[in-house]
């Protein structure tokens, strides 16, 4: 197999189209946030019972592992594809340029007990992967999201048509933004950000990154301005390695072309994670959850971040 930018590995091409393809990716790191048994457990919960077609990014030595989880059901092997070309995000074209930055800035995280090089680099690559994904479209779908592999922590997390078909539709129909999840409400001095000639980084916690996604088109944007704020950053000698803080400046910067989960509004589960049961369909949602999550319109939860702004003035 060539190691190229284009290069797959997997099941050939499918000729169905899908509505959505879900991207995510696993590296074995050193240092990690959480225990190897609790990773195992999450990617469980995320590769073995969700049918929709996966791309997945991670290197040779973790495809045995993966390929069992995602051949756990019948038929899921035909709809995932491993993505090979780099043995770490380091190794990625937009994150190669990155490494020396994260290692001369690490002194600056306050939670670098916990986080490491390896960390800022999956971190900062998922608008790359995501973006390569939709560009490639193995599965010939219309929409594209980028779900953290970790972040199926609910053992009730174990949904098989995820995302809903219907829910999606909703969310994308007849506009073209980024969605990606709102946990804590906003406040007048965040919707003022896009106005506020001083532009001080918003390093506190408001978008989530377990999730992001849309059409090609607006992560082809997402992307772009992804890294020449990351450029921006580093120019201004402001932290990098914390995608949360880059994705709040953008989202912040551009609200018209952005969509929110309201996520704090939802109640089944921790916010940080709840895109799982929003996002899924009204049945699978009712069975795993009852009538807790407070999500039978989708759109009552999920907002343009402009029109959210507009409700504070």
């Amino acid at each position: 197999m060539h190691r190229d930018s284009t290069s797959l590995k997997e099941e050939p091409m499918t000729p169905i189209a899908y509505t959505t393809t879900i991207v995510t990716a696993f590296y074995s790191f050193k240092k990690a946030k959480h225990t190897q048994d609790s990773y195992n457990q999450w990617l469980a919960n995320f590769l073995v019972y969700i049918d929709n077609p996966m791309v997945i990014f991670t290197c040779e030595k973790e495809v045995p592992f993966l390929h069992r989880l995602r051949n756990n059901l019948t038929n899921k092997a035909s709809s995932t594809v491993f993505i090979l070309n780099f043995s770490s995000p380091l190794e990625m074209p937009p994150i190669k340029k990155l490494e020396i930055v994260f290692m001369r800035q690490f002194h600056k995280d306050p939670e670098n007990a916990l986080h490491s090089v390896d960390l800022y680099s999956i971190w900062c690559a998922k608008s790359y992967m995501l973006n390569l994904t939709s560009s490639l479209n193995p599965f010939r779908s219309n929409y594209f999201l980028w779900i953290d592999a970790g972040s199926f922590r609910n053992p009730k997390y174990r949904f098989r048509h995820w995302p809903d078909a219907r829910r999606i539709k909703s969310i994308f129909h007849n506009n073209d933004r980024l969605l990606l999840g709102l946990i804590s409400p906003l406040k007048k001095r965040s919707c003022d950000f896009h106005t506020d000639q001083k532009h001080t980084v918003p390093n506190y916690d408001l978008i989530e990154g377990g999730i992001l996604g849309g059409s090609s088109s607006v992560i082809q944007w997402w992307t772009e301005i992804f890294y020449e704020t990351i450029d921006e950053f580093i120019h201004m000698d402001e932290f990098i390695g914390k995608d949360q803080y880059i994705m709040n400046f953008i989202a912040l910067t551009y609200p018209w072309k952005i969509s929110v989960i309201l996520a704090y509004k939802a109640f089944c589960d921790n916010h940080w994670f709840v895109y799982g049961p929003l996002l899924a369909s009204d049945f699978e949602r009712w069975i795993l959850f009852g009538d807790n999550c407070g999500a039978k319109n989708i759109m009552e939860l999920v907002r343009p971040l402009n029109e959210v702004c507009a409700q504070l003035l």
